[in-house]
C-alpha cells in the first residue's frame, strides 16, 4: 500500500495495522517506519490519512475497552503497554534467557509432563530453525544491495527489519514467539538468497543443498516436541541440552514437574 500510495491504500495500510494492533503489538514498530517514509516524501496527507485509519480500527478493534473505559484510563493503559515493551531492562530470574537466543536456539514457550506417567512428557516448542536465523543477515543484504533495481524487495526488508530485530532486545525473552509473524517475509528474502547462491556454480549449488539437508535435519529433531506429541525421557534430555531457559522446577494446574530437564539443576 505504501508502494502504491494512493489515497485508498495508505488510509486501508493504517486500517490493517490498526486492527492488528488492536489484537498484539507486533507492528507496533511499523508505526513511525512508514510515518517517516511517508514524511521523506513530504506526503503529509498521507501521513495524515495513515494515523486516522490506523487510530478508527484500534479503537474498533478494542471497543469493549473503550466502551467501558474513560479517556484517561485508555491513555494510562497505552502508558502500562509500552512500559511493558520496554527495552534493556534487568531480567528476572523467570526469565533467565537473553532476548536473542529465542531467535537463535530452540526454545520451550510452553511445556508439560503428564502424570501419572513420569517417563514421558508433551512438549510444544517455538522457534525459529538455526538455519533460518544464520541466514538472514545474508539474505537481507543481498536484497539491500539490489534495492535500487528491486523496490519490493528493499520493502521487505525493512518490514523484516521493523517486525523482527527489536524484538531482539526486549526485557522479556517470551516475546519470542513475535518472531512467527515475519517468518513469510523472512521466507522469501532467504529463497532469493539460496537462489542466488546456486546460481554460482555445481559447487555452490552443493552448498546450498546441504544448507537445506541441515534446516531439515533440525525440523524433524524438533518436529515431535514442537507439535506435542508424547516424547520418551531420554528424547526430552536431548533436547533439554539446546535450550538456554533456566526456570525452577515448579507444578501448575497445566503441567506437573515442569521445567524438569530445562532447569539449572537438570
Amino acid at each position: 500500500a505504501l508502494i502504491e500510495n494512493s489515497p485508498a491504500s495508505v488510509g486501508l495500510a493504517g486500517a490493517f495495522l490498526g486492527l492488528s494492533l488492536s489484537a498484539k503489538w507486533i507492528g507496533i514498530w511499523l508505526i513511525p517506519w512508514a510515518i517517516v517514509r511517508l514524511g521523506i516524501r513530504r506526503e503529509f496527507r498521507a501521513v495524515g490519512r495513515f494515523i486516522a485509519g490506523l487510530f478508527l480500527f484500534y479503537v474498533i478493534g478494542n471497543a469493549a475497552y473503550f466502551l467501558n473505559h474513560s479517556f484517561t484510563d485508555a491513555v494510562e493503559w497505552q502508558t502500562w503497554v509500552l512500559g511493558y515493551h520496554q527495552t534493556a531492562a534487568e531480567l528476572s530470574k523467570y526469565n533467565g534467557s537473553a532476548a536473542w537466543t529465542w531467535f537463535a536456539v530452540p526454545q520451550h514457550l510452553y511445556y508439560a509432563r503428564l502424570m501419572p506417567n513420569p517417563n514421558e512428557s508433551e512438549m510444544v516448542f517455538g522457534t525459529i530453525n538455526p538455519v533460518v536465523f544464520l541466514l538472514t543477515v545474508p539474505a537481507l543484504w543481498l536484497t539491500m544491495s539490489r534495492a535500487r533495481s528491486d523496490p519490493a524487495g528493499r520493502f521487505l526488508v525493512e518490514s523484516a527489519l521493523c517486525l523482527y530485530v527489536p524484538w531482539m532486545f526486549v526485557s522479556r525473552p517470551t516475546y519470542f514467539f513475535y518472531a512467527l509473524t515475519v517468518l513469510p517475509v523472512l521466507a522469501v528474502l532467504e529463497a532469493n538468497l539460496l537462489v542466488a547462491i546456486r546460481e554460482r556454480g555445481r559447487r555452490a549449488g552443493t552448498a546450498v543443498a546441504g544448507v537445506t539437508a541441515l534446516a531439515i535435519a533440525i525440523f524433524v529433531m524438533f518436529y515431535p516436541a514442537a507439535t506435542g506429541w508424547r516424547i520418551p525421557t531420554r528424547y526430552e534430555k536431548v533436547l533439554a541440552e539446546f535450550n538456554f531457559y533456566k526456570r525452577p522446577v515448579f507444578d501448575s494446574i497445566f503441567c506437573q514437574k515442569c521445567n524438569l530437564f530445562f532447569s539449572e539443576e537438570k
